[in-house]
């Protein structure tokens, strides 16, 4: 699949991104569930592989 963005959009996703990892960071550190960890940081994973691909880290 191949997805075409604007530059506004681009910029507009890499600063969603970018705050959405931090809060999954914070989420990670406050969470006592094996499961709930793993998952949050499978999904932070994800963000970063996003980012990248975005060229936004």
């Amino acid at each position: 699949m191949e997805l075409r963005i604007s530059d506004p959009e681009r910029e507009l996703l890499v600063r969603i991104l970018n705050s959405a990892v931090g809060d999954v960071r914070s989420q990670v550190r406050r969470t006592h569930s094996p499961e709930w960890h793993d998952g949050l940081k499978e999904e932070e994973t994800v963000m970063k592989g996003l980012l990248r691909k975005l060229g936004g880290e």
